[in-house]
């Protein structure tokens, strides 16, 4: 029963080790894309879903790759992107409708 319980105590804590990798990947990401920007865009990025903040980073990513993003255009992007998101109390982008969107 010892052996047991160390052994489901290991599980749990790699999975808090691999939580927190994947929370401090998550916040390079935010830091890549808001650099230069004002605090409030890594705030925003912040609140919402995980989900839909991975998506507007990728987002943001792409078209950085494509286009020379200005940083103001970088920037309304984040913050509209995230009031999106909040207004669709923060369904996952994929899982929106038509109707959802058009309504925003």
């Amino acid at each position: 029963m010892l052996i047991h319980s160390s052994t489901v105590l290991n599980h749990v804590n790699t999975a808090v080790t691999y939580s927190d990798k994947t929370d401090t990947l998550f916040d390079i990401k935010i830091e890549s894309i808001v650099r230069g920007l004002t605090p409030d865009c890594k705030k925003t990025l912040q609140k919402i879903s995980k989900e839909n903040a991975l998506t507007i980073i990728e987002y943001i990513i792409s078209m950085q790759t494509e286009i020379n993003l200005s940083s103001h255009y970088q920037k309304d992007l984040i913050l509209l992107l995230c009031r999106f998101s909040r207004s669709n109390n923060h369904k996952p982008f994929q899982q929106l409708t038509r109707p959802e969107i058009i309504t925003f």
